[in-house]
């Protein structure tokens, strides 16, 4: 299996994951792994919408709320980058984007 086949079979094991509710990696979850499953439409933000609260609920109780929203934040923030990066449209920013052709 070459380079591209890897990885390729690699997003599907993933996205399959993402829609079974299995453990995936946070890169899947947040940045920019999490965005090519969405650009070549494999999953849909809802489908991530329970990964990301575990993440929270999961920092707050071992950190507290305020490191728990912090680390929050900057996970959207890589995530907002890896879409535009992408060309895709931004999903936590306050200010929407159109996707760049």
């Amino acid at each position: 299996m070459n380079t591209d086949e890897q990885k390729a079979f690699s997003m599907r094991v993933n996205a399959n994951r993402i829609k079974a509710g299995e453990a995936v990696g946070d890169d899947y979850i947040y940045g920019g792994l999490a965005a090519e499953l969405l650009k070549i439409r494999r999953i849909t933000e809802n489908d991530l919408r329970p990964y990301r609260s575990s993440m929270f609920f999961a920092d707050r109780s071992l950190h507290g709320e305020d490191i728990a929203k912090r680390k929050e934040g900057e996970r959207k923030a890589k995530h907002d980058a890896a879409l535009y990066s992408r060309g895709l449209p931004l999903y936590f920013s306050e200010v929407r984007h159109e996707p760049i052709n």
